[in-house]
């Protein structure tokens, strides 16, 4: 009997995941920024240097402009040539998700199990816990009406949708339960049989 996130796992064929492998990535403008465990990478103009244990990859960077204002870096990927916002290192390559072979982990989920993953996010970002079954917290302090709202009919909406498969899992589970109990007066009826045969016979 699995959980509530238990279900069919998708098509396992070996190849890895994008959190599997180093990764640098311009999202959110977070450049020339080394972490422990990561790779460092500095953009300067139209070209971009990663270091990885040593070794030194170069490619060429662009920027695009953002539809609310500013510019987005995007690294161009040395396989494909096509401008991205992440590049992974595999085969001391630095490559981009589709050159590298590289699935997402959602890739290996059923739909219950991705709506649960995307509620949970949408509570995190609210500073709520996390569980399709808590309630319902506060407004985060620096959080406007506008954007708290629009979070709440997407959770809302979400949680009207596993509502019923977490019955269904807790109906299931019911059963399951009930049927691994045995039957207490059907194995107490036995064990007296077998104790006493004789004053049963003799009755």
């Amino acid at each position: 009997m699995g959980s509530v996130l238990s279900g069919r796992r998708g098509y396992h064929d070996g190849r890895p995941f994008v959190t599997d492998l180093p990764r640098v990535s311009t999202q959110r403008g977070q450049v020339d920024i080394a972490r422990e465990g990561r790779p460092l990478l500095q953009i300067d103009g139209a070209h971009a240097i990663v270091w990885w244990q040593g070794v030194e990859f170069c490619t060429s960077a662009t920027q695009q402009p953002r539809y609310l204002g500013g510019h987005q870096n995007f690294l161009t990927c040395p396989g494909c040539g096509k401008p991205r916002v992440t590049l992974y290192i595999r085969h001391s390559k630095l490559l981009c998700q589709p050159c590298a072979g590289l699935r997402y982990p959602s890739q290996m989920m059923n739909r219950r199990q991705r709506q649960v993953v995307r509620a949970d996010r949408i509570r995190s970002r609210l500073g709520w816990p996390p569980g399709v079954l808590r309630g319902w917290g506060h407004r985060p302090a620096r959080m406007t009406w506008r954007r708290f709202y629009s979070l709440i009919a997407e959770l809302a909406e979400i949680e009207h949708w596993l509502l019923p498969e977490v019955a269904d899992w807790a109906e299931r589970a019911a059963r399951a339960v009930s049927a691994s109990r045995p039957n207490r007066g059907s194995a107490n009826a036995t064990r007296g049989l077998q104790a006493s045969p004789r004053g049963i016979l003799g009755r």
